[in-house]
């Protein structure tokens, strides 16, 4: 083929043989129609994928919230250790000081002989 067929939009074909139109848009149809099944295919895939995310999204608030919750636990569980503590130091104060109540008494009481 020349150039100025190239030019003109002559296709390879045109000089050899002549394809029938009716093959032509029955070769068109059949793209077409590959097209829309792919396109088809595509949009539920991209709803499926959506879904998913949705999925995904709602799973992930769980998780926050769980994670809060579980920090929040964390924060009480570490105040009643810390008042725990406190309560434990207190006893030890008044054992101490029953104690020595009770040798000053021991001391002050005359023997039974």
């Amino acid at each position: 083929m020349s150039k100025s067929e190239k030019a003109r939009g002559a296709s390879p074909h045109s000089s050899k043989q002549e394809v029938p139109l009716d093959q032509v848009f029955a070769a068109l149809e059949e793209r077409v129609e590959r097209l829309t099944v792919r396109l088809s295919d595509q949009g539920a895939e991209n709803r499926r994928l959506r879904e998913a995310l949705e999925e995904a999204g709602a799973a992930a608030d769980r998780l926050r919230a769980e994670l809060e919750e579980a920090r929040e636990r964390l924060a009480a569980d570490a105040e009643a250790r810390e008042e725990a503590h406190r309560f434990e130091e207190e006893r030890e104060t008044l054992r101490g000081r029953i104690e020595s109540l009770i040798k000053s008494l021991e001391e002050g009481e005359p023997s039974a002989t």
